[in-house]
């Protein structure tokens, strides 16, 4: 069951609010047909990168709704687990004109040069991992390096797997 969850906190470090959006059961959400939150194709497993984006949104309103935000002070986030996201050349330049009454995710949809993100539960970088601990004198070397060897759900294997397919892809990716 994967989700975007928001926790506000207040200065005594009570939890006052709690709100989730689930990937899958979400109404809002239900258009991406994903299981789990995931698209699986074999050993390929990917999410909709917008579908996250799409999820803060609601998250955010609902987190607005709950009468808090006009008392936040900061704001926190972490990403999904080993989610490889390819940014779009040239668009930070949509960052810098961002409208609050817009959603993020009708103003970031043309950022992403990947629109199905690999996920945690990827597999299909077996090639990609062989020829990175290789090119480094092998698994243990790896570990030597990095503190472990190449694992298909790394950012690393990953984007070498985007490198050598996908090269125009690639190529817009900053």
């Amino acid at each position: 069951m994967f989700k975007v969850k928001g926790v506000i906190i207040d200065s005594h470090g009570k939890t006052v609010h709690r709100s989730a959006v689930n990937f899958s059961s979400h109404p809002d959400l239900k258009k991406y047909k994903t299981e789990n939150g995931v698209h699986k194709n074999g050993s390929v497993i990917t999410s909709p990168v917008i579908m996250w984006i799409e999820a803060i949104d609601i998250l955010f309103s609902d987190l607005q709704n709950s009468g808090w935000t006009s008392k936040l002070r900061g704001i926190s986030g972490c990403a999904q687990q080993h989610g490889t996201v390819y940014w779009r050349r040239d668009s930070e330049r949509i960052l810098s004109s961002l409208d609050a009454k817009k959603s993020l995710s009708e103003q970031l949809s043309t950022c992403f040069s990947v629109a199905d993100s690999p996920v945690w539960m990827d597999s299909s970088t077996d090639n990609e991992c062989q020829e990175l601990e290789n090119f480094v004198g092998g698994a243990e070397e790896m570990a030597k390096l990095t503190g472990s060897r190449a694992h298909h759900r790394f950012s690393a294997a990953q984007i070498k797997k985007v490198v050598d397919q996908k090269k125009e892809i690639w190529e817009e990716t900053q």
